[in-house]
């Protein structure tokens, strides 16, 4: 009964390592992101699409 107690415990440990990593995986996604858009929108990239109205047919 120890060593089911001692397993259950092992597989509960691995399992809160695996959500940490990828919790932490996916917030450092996030930051590189924001951080390589603020990058372009300080050097001036107007890359983005702009909608525009033209009152020519």
């Amino acid at each position: 009964m120890k060593e089911l107690g001692n397993s259950l415990a092992q597989l509960i440990f691995v399992i809160m390592v695996m959500i940490t990593l990828a919790v932490s995986t996916a917030a450092l996604s996030q930051w590189a992101s924001s951080d390589e858009q603020g990058s372009r929108v300080e050097q001036g990239d107007t890359s983005s699409p702009t909608l525009s109205a033209s009152a020519n047919p």
